[in-house]
């Protein structure tokens, strides 16, 4: 598991990011949307998917209260898969990021976050982009 925090200084906004997860680190993140105020039926729906461990799935979740979120992207079959899943994931985030600061959803605003978020995360997920880097081989 690829473990990330992200500050976005132009939003006040802390991001937990976790990619390549298995069940195995279901406790840790659980705790994190704990802390976060993640609970009921939120929690527990987060909990099912995250003990599951099916491949090609994620979840996000976040605080307006804390101005944190957690995003997770789970193990994925393969790099086309895993750009899906962050990408599905990206698009919850920014959403409830943009319906707690007012954003509109078809501006600028929306689209310079989810550009800022995209910059801050390709460092740590570069290698899970490619198939062949995936499985170790050069090109």
């Amino acid at each position: 598991m690829i473990r990330q925090r992200i500050y976005l200084d132009n939003y006040d906004i802390v991001v937990h990011a976790y990619y390549a997860v298995s069940h195995y680190y279901a406790d840790e993140i659980l705790d994190k949307m704990y802390d976060l105020g993640c609970r009921g039926k939120n929690l527990r729906k987060a909990e099912d998917s995250l003990y599951a461990g099916k491949l090609d799935t994620g979840l996000t979740y976040y605080s307006p209260k804390r101005r944190e979120a957690v995003m997770v992207i789970a193990m994925t079959s393969s790099a086309q898969e895993f750009y899906n899943s962050l990408m599905h994931e990206l698009s919850h985030l920014t959403a409830y990021i943009a319906k707690w600061d007012k954003m509109s959803f078809t501006g600028e605003d929306i689209a310079y976050l989810e550009g800022d978020l995209a910059r801050e995360i390709f460092p740590a997920v570069k290698h899970l982009l490619c198939d062949c880097c995936r499985n170790g081989n050069k090109m």
